[in-house]
């Protein structure tokens, strides 16, 4: 009897136990997940195309850094006795004007009477009518062209002078 009430319980709770599982199948889910890793998919070749760039990029530097040694030399071997004179006269101030001088200095009669070595026809400060009458020209009309004749000349001395540092 002990044995067969021990034979029940061991029957029973083996049969309580071991039910059968089911395979649950939900497509919308399974869709869902390979739109996701198709996403995932995507984006890692992205990732992969901006690291193919960068690496282009790299490249392409590197060949100008070469190009670069290989016109002017390797940085390392440069002889930096000169730097000091380099450093002053990078330090040092143009030789020209600024703009607010060269409009200040503006006189219309040098307008008036400017000709660059007789390239131009001069003006005049003055005209006569056909009448005879002289007419004098106000030479503050004039001080805007005056300013631009400053211009000029201060641009070609500081051309000359560069050129002479060079």
């Amino acid at each position: 009897m002990k044995k067969l009430i021990a034979l029940t319980v061991v029957t029973l709770s083996l049969g309580l136990s071991a039910h059968a599982q089911f395979i649950v199948y939900d497509p919308t889910v399974n869709i869902e997940q390979i739109l996701d890793e198709a996403e995932n998919l995507a984006e890692y070749a992205e990732m992969i195309d901006n690291e193919v760039q960068q690496i282009t990029t790299l490249g392409d530097q590197l060949s100008e850094f070469k190009n670069y040694e290989n016109l002017f030399g390797n940085p390392s071997q440069v002889n930096v006795s000169t730097v000091p004179a380099l450093d002053s006269d990078l330090q040092s101030l143009e030789p020209g004007q600024n703009l607010e001088n060269l409009v200040a200095n503006a006189n219309g009669n040098i307008a008036l009477t400017y000709n660059d070595g007789g390239i131009y026809a001069t003006v005049g400060t003055s005209f006569q009518t056909p009448g005879g009458q002289t007419i004098q020209r106000p030479p503050n009309q004039y001080e805007p062209y005056s300013a631009v004749i400053n211009s000029a000349s201060n641009y070609v001395s500081v051309a000359d002078n560069a050129e002479q540092r060079r």
